[in-house]
């Protein structure tokens, strides 16, 4: 009895130590492993995970898509390193995770230890060839190898699919919004960058800015005073003045009685001509328009389910949570505020910033954007799913999380 009892025993650790030695068992943060996982010459390799849409890579939680099984991953820290995105040293955390075709769910991930020794040298980045703004707008050459184009106001960054941007339009709108002070001049660049998300050219200069979309109507400036007071008791002819005795000849009607003349209306009385209009009548001329009018209509904010939102256009960005103590942020693909509909197509920069009890972040589907230190600081977030129509992350947006 006892001799079955000890290999029924041995035959149960079998089989425990095979499930936990096969492809597929369950590793880092309870998701299967990928297979095959290596780095060879700076290049980050692994096996094709069935039902996968797209790869992310992390390196110390920043992260980019590709849908590629290989990345060059000494290329791509050299440059983070270049571009001051995280600090040189002996060694990064590097994570692999695998997400389905939707971008909704993690199938597989992986996490290692890289010791950095970089043999290769950062790319030089190029100039990219007859950059100008003419008339407030921003237009520039195509450059060889680059897959995607970001421009930067004053370090707050945008990603572009054509040579041209409205650069005053953008600004107009970070100022109304408050996501920009105003002021004379910023810093503009453009950056252009190869399919590794590697920074290969660039060009920057200072803009002196000057927009009319942003500036108030000036005060609308009363009319003059007439230059002569009227006299006490004008008179119908200029050249006598009116005896005491009314007399009953219409040249000589008593100045207290209104005359039928228009060019003798009393001063008092409104006038019908357009031209002495009582100033402090409001006019129908737009460049004479009340200043309490505002040049600008105001970026809406608004508040739906446990999420605050700006509203611009027909788009709304997460400015961050009601409550600072949530859990669970989730990112819908469109909300309805009074009828409307926008799309939800950005995280706005510090958003979530430092939230201490944020474990779990899903991502709605027109969300291309998480700005800079979005989910900085969330030292219990673990999981984050929908990353899928995500084209472009800040950095340190991920900064601190697990």
């Amino acid at each position: 009895m006892k001799q079955m009892l000890r290999k029924l025993i041995c035959a149960v650790l079998t089989m425990a130590l095979v499930i936990a030695m096969a492809p597929g068992a369950m590793a880092y943060g309870g998701y299967p492993d990928l297979n095959n996982v290596k780095i060879e010459s700076g290049v980050l390799s692994w096996d094709a995970y069935p039902g996968t849409g797209n790869y992310w890579i992390g390196v110390d939680g920043m992260s980019l898509p590709t849908t590629e099984t290989t990345y060059a991953l000494n290329e791509r820290i050299d440059n983070m390193i270049a571009n001051a995105e995280v600090e040189k040293k002996e060694s990064y955390t590097i994570a692999i995770q695998a997400y389905n075709s939707e971008g909704s769910d993690v199938l597989a991930q992986s996490e290692l230890t890289y010791s950095y020794n970089s043999p290769v040298a950062a790319i030089v980045p190029g100039t990219i060839a007859n950059a100008k703004i003419e008339a407030g707008i921003l237009k520039w050459d195509e450059y060889e190898g680059a897959s995607e184009w970001i421009i930067e106001i004053d370090n707050t960054s945008f990603p572009v699919f054509e040579m041209t941007f409205q650069l005053n339009e953008k600004i107009d709108e970070l100022i109304t919004s408050g996501d920009l002070t105003k002021k004379s001049s910023y810093a503009v660049a453009i950056i252009a960058r190869n399919g590794n998300h590697v920074k290969i050219a660039e060009w920057k200069t200072t803009y002196e800015y000057e927009s009319e979309a942003v500036t108030p109507s000036p005060e609308p400036s009363p009319s003059d005073p007439p230059s002569e007071e009227p006299s006490e008791s004008p008179s119908t002819d200029p050249a006598t003045q009116p005896s005491d005795a009314p007399s009953t000849e219409p040249g000589t009607q008593p100045t207290d009685a209104p005359s039928t003349d228009p060019g003798t209306q009393p001063t008092d009385a409104p006038s019908t001509d357009p031209g002495t209009q009582p100033t402090d009548a409001p006019s129908t001329d737009p460049g004479t328009e009340p200043t309490d009018d505002p040049a600008v209509t105001p970026i809406v904010v608004a508040t739906v389910g446990a999420l605050k939102y700006q509203l611009s256009g027909p788009s709304a960005t997460v400015t961050g949570p009601k409550s600072q103590s949530i859990k669970t942020a989730k990112i819908p693909a469109t909300i309805t505020v009074e009828g409307e509909t926008y799309k939800v197509t950005a995280i706005k920069a510090g958003a979530f910033k430092g939230l201490k009890k944020l474990t779990t972040v899903s991502i709605g589907k027109n969300v291309k954007t998480i700005g800079k230190s979005a989910f900085n600081g969330c030292a219990k977030l673990k999981t984050v799913s929908g990353m899928a129509g995500v084209t472009k992350i800040d950095a340190s947006a991920f900064q601190g999380c697990k």
